[in-house]
């Protein structure tokens, strides 16, 4: 399987611009011969690049573009103190500004900061001119290609880690960016909140999945109670007493109490509470219903009287038997 490279480089020097895909650049130390002290003029640069893109067919969409650092300004600073992340590019750019004598929005830089001895910082700046970068870049640029403009020191250290192209992003030669912390702290908040949208979005699906699965079971399950039901209240289906028993209690009005069913095939026995008055009406509505089988009723205590009422409650027993 051929490695797709993520970026290509191109390496200036006083003789050419050599164009390499990013997994196979030679030893970085040796990229660069002595001597590249003196920067070319633009003709002589803008005859290697012509030179460059006549030799080169393939279609590039990234490529980091790496200078001797003889051609730029870099220069070398200790700070007494510790220099915030977020104060970092001010602080370099006003090196930057001192060491190319150009005004701010003019020049493109990068810039190194190591902490020395837990108190100092020693900051690396790195500056060139806007017309130099457009230099060195504008022909990979009107090729639709993303550009990125690097120090050879900055190649070297990023050779040896195989850094990536993300990378370079963050370390190559830039104009200042006032809002570029603005810009990253708002990108992450994005993230976050996408983050968070994401997670409450999941919980919302497992609550609805698991809602959704006990209303099946639900469902499931009064489908059996109404199938079961059904069977009791077909007459093809009520061949034991216990089928009648549970058939006819099945339309008891509120007023009576249904206090225990027990029966087989043969017999079967109703236990109920009721006004002494119903309790013989029902037994007639029972048997008018099934004249075929065998009725009794025993009657078993008094209580007392219905709340508001006036009427006896007692217990009875009704038992089914086959005629």
């Amino acid at each position: 399987m051929t490695l797709i490279s993520s970026f290509f480089v191109a390496v200036y020097s006083t003789t050419q611009c050599s164009l390499f895909d990013s997994h196979k650049v030679p030893i970085a130390s040796g990229l660069l011969p002595p001597g590249d002290a003196l920067v070319p003029d633009a003709s002589r640069i803008e005859a290697m690049q012509n030179r460059l893109f006549s030799e080169q067919n393939e279609r590039i969409k990234n490529v980091v573009v790496v200078v001797p650092d003889d051609w730029l300004s870099i220069s070398e600073h200790e700070v007494d103190h510790l220099i915030p992340p977020k104060l970092a590019p001010l602080v370099a750019l006003t090196y930057a500004v001192e060491d190319a004598f150009a005004p701010p929005e003019n020049l493109r830089f990068s810039y190194r900061q190591k902490v020395v001895q837990g108190q100092h910082t020693r900051l690396m700046v790195f500056t060139c001119t806007g017309e130099q970068a457009d230099l060195f870049c504008s022909p990979f640029k009107q090729r639709g290609m993303s550009c990125l403009l690097v120090p050879h020191k900055q190649w070297l250290n990023a050779q040896r880690e195989k850094k990536p192209w993300r990378w370079f992003v963050q370390q190559s030669l830039q104009a200042y960016q006032p809002e570029k912390e603005k810009r990253q702290e708002f990108r992450r908040l994005i993230a976050c909140l996408a983050s968070i949208s994401l997670l409450v979005n999941l919980i919302a699906y497992l609550c609805f999945d698991s809602w959704n699965k006990q209303s099946r079971d639900v469902l499931f399950e009064r489908q059996q109670i109404m199938v079961t039901q059904s069977s009791w209240s077909s007459n093809d289906s009520l061949h034991s007493a216990s089928d009648i028993a549970l058939k006819l209690t099945q339309g008891l009005p509120i007023s009576v109490r249904l206090n225990s069913v027990e029966g087989n095939a043969l017999t079967a026995v109703v236990m109920l509470t009721l006004a002494e008055d119903d309790a013989a009406l029902l037994l007639d509505s029972w048997r008018e219903k099934q004249p075929e089988w065998q009725w009794k009723m025993e009657r078993l205590s008094s209580d007392e009287p219905l709340s508001g009422g006036q009427e006896e409650v007692v217990d009875v027993a009704i038992s089914i038997s086959k005629n």
